[in-house]
C-alpha cells in the first residue's frame, strides 16, 4: 500500500490494527502524539508489545538497504533452465557471447553481489515502489533493526540481516476500504 495521508481521527490505522491485530508495534520518537496514544490503546487492549524507537532508525535508505539485503530477495534459483538459451554453446568458446553468458560466468559459490543486488532490487519493486512509499520502506528497516535485535539477543547469534529466515512478505490490503490512486481520479474526470 503506498503511504497515504490519515485522517485526525487515524481511521485508517485503526482498521488496519483491527484487521492485522499485530503482536509487535513500533514507531517513531518524532511520530504524533495522537497516533502513539491509539497504537498503546490497541496494544494494550490485545496484550501486544508497544515501542518507541529511535527517529534514526526510520530511514528510507536504511530500510530499503536492509529489505535488499535479506536472502529471499538476493538469492533466485540457478537453475540453467531458467535462463534463455546462449547463442553458442558456452564451453566451446572462453569468453562469454552475450549478457546471460557473462552474468553465469561471474557467480561463484556465493553468488555474484552484483547480481545478487539487481534480483534483489527487481523483486523489491513487486512489494513496494521505493519513490511513493519511503515511510514504508522506513518501517521496514525499522522492523528488520528490531528482529535482528531480538534474534541477537534471545540466540546469542550475531548473523545480522542475513540471518534472518524470513519465509514471505504479504502486501496487506484494508477489507473495508479502496485506494484510488491520484492519476485515476485525473484520468476520470477528463
Amino acid at each position: 500500500m503506498e503511504d497515504t495521508r490519515e485522517t485526525p481521527h487515524f481511521d485508517m490505522m485503526n482498521m488496519l490494527l483491527e484487521q492485522v491485530n499485530p503482536d509487535i508495534a513500533l514507531t517513531s520518537s518524532k511520530a504524533d502524539d495522537d497516533f502513539i496514544d491509539v497504537l498503546t490503546e490497541h496494544m494494550e487492549t490485545t496484550s501486544g508489545v508497544f515501542q518507541i524507537r529511535p527517529f534514526k532508525e526510520f530511514v528510507p535508505a536504511k530500510g530499503r538497504d536492509r529489505l535488499l539485503a535479506l536472502n529471499r530477495f538476493a538469492y533466485i534459483s540457478t537453475d540453467d533452465n531458467d535462463l534463455p538459451p546462449s547463442s553458442e554453446d558456452a564451453s566451446s568458446s572462453s569468453r562469454p557471447r552475450n549478457a546471460y553468458d557473462f552474468m553465469q560466468s561471474r557467480r561463484e559459490v556465493t553468488g555474484d553481489p552484483t547480481t545478487m543486488r539487481w534480483n534483489a532490487s527487481i523483486r523489491l519493486a513487486n512489494f513496494a515502489s521505493v519513490e511513493s512509499s519511503p515511510l514504508c520502506l522506513a518501517s521496514i528497516g525499522a522492523l528488520l533493526d528490531y528482529i535482528v535485535r531480538e534474534k541477537a539477543l534471545s540466540e546469542f547469534d550475531d548473523d545480522g540481516i542475513g540471518g534472518l529466515d524470513i519465509r514471505d512478505i504479504e502486501i496487506i490490503a484494508l477489507d473495508a476500504a479502496m485506494q484510488i490512486n491520484a492519476d485515476a481520479l485525473l484520468y476520470a474526470y477528463s
